[in-house]
């Protein structure tokens, strides 16, 4: 602004050749002549306004000049700090200013996290024992309630035993108070098993044999259906180790929980596939390039050789074949 209002104020009144000096020129050379012409009085005239005008301007000019403040040191701190913010602009990889304040308050949060970490330690160790605290009430009551249902769960456990073939089975549920406070709680638990009269119960995982293993399973799935809403039992070859009546006897069973729930069970035996409402069969087909698993609803004649053939094996007898329709019902 300073340098255009500059060179506009020398142009029109100070320097050589001004705008101003031309004009007077053009006057007095009129003027010299108003004699011999009889409009030179009136350019003359003219002239005279343009100048009246032409030195007004100049005075606003010169106005304007006078008004603008030089500050350097102002201009540098200007140029100075959008330099910075450019810089962090690039820095930062972001394109606005508004984008840099987020990131700044960002920091600056991080920045009083890490100034008032001794504050927040200690507000976050106070929460944490009240934590610790509540979570002992309740493993506190856990423990109690666990210790005061043992007994019905030992008694019902071997209640089904005993229905699938083992009179002389015996559990206990062994309970030790820890220290340490878990997920579960205050108890270590372990299940204590013994299928023959005279033999002190050890762990589970160290006496039960795979029939053992498979009626322990369902006895207990049996106690969690009848405590729980769920909806959808799956049992993966949970008869492992059986067969016979006991077999039979574990169908039933089932069956009895399927009376609430769906129970899906995936099984070999003849005497537990033929107490469900509906058969799949799942087989596999080979191609050139891949296996596929497949699955299908029997129809009942399809059902009746299936049980059939898991009676007997690959070859189908007429006898297995009537057994299947016994189990069936048909």
């Amino acid at each position: 602004i300073s340098e255009k209002m500059f060179q506009a104020v020398s142009d029109i009144s100070q320097e050589d050749g001004s705008l101003l000096q031309k004009l007077n020129n053009v006057k007095q050379s009129i003027s010299s002549i108003s004699e011999y012409v009889d409009a030179a009085s009136d350019y003359v005239d003219r002239l005279e306004s343009v100048t009246i005008e032409l030195k007004e301007l100049d005075r606003e000019c010169q106005s304007v000049l006078d008004s603008v403040s030089s500050n350097p040191a102002e201009l540098d701190y200007i140029s100075t700090k959008l330099d910075n913010i450019n810089s962090l602009q690039m820095k930062h990889v972001v394109s606005s200013v508004e984008e840099l304040i987020e990131l700044r308050e960002v920091y600056k949060s991080k920045l009083d996290l890490i100034d008032n970490f001794e504050f927040h330690i200690s507000e976050a160790e106070k929460e944490l024992k009240k934590c610790q605290s509540d979570a002992m009430i309740i493993a506190e009551k856990l423990s109690a309630n666990r210790t005061k249902f043992k007994k019905q769960l030992e008694s019902f456990i071997v209640k089904i035993l005993v229905d699938l073939g083992m009179p002389n089975s015996k559990l206990e549920v062994s309970m030790t108070k820890s220290s340490k406070l878990t997920k579960y709680g205050i108890d270590e638990v372990e299940f204590l098993f013994s299928a023959n009269k005279g033999v002190a119960c050890e762990s589970i995982s160290k006496v039960a044999s795979g029939g053992e293993m498979s009626r322990l399973m369902l006895a207990l799935k049996a106690l969690l259906s009848s405590t729980q809403n769920m909806p959808t039992l799956i049992f993966d070859e949970i008869d492992t180790g059986v067969s016979g009546r006991v077999a039979d006897r574990m169908g039933e069973i089932i069956n009895d929980m399927a009376k609430n729930r769906q129970i899906i069970n995936i099984t070999h035996l003849p005497q537990i596939a033929a107490k469900g409402d509906t058969h799949l069969f799942v087989y596999k087909e080979h191609n050139q390039n891949e296996s596929v698993t497949n699955i299908k609803i029997l129809s009942p004649q399809e059902r009746i050789e299936e049980v059939a053939s898991m009676l007997s094996g690959e070859v189908m007898t007429q006898s297995a074949i009537d057994q299947a329709k016994a189990l069936l019902g048909y």
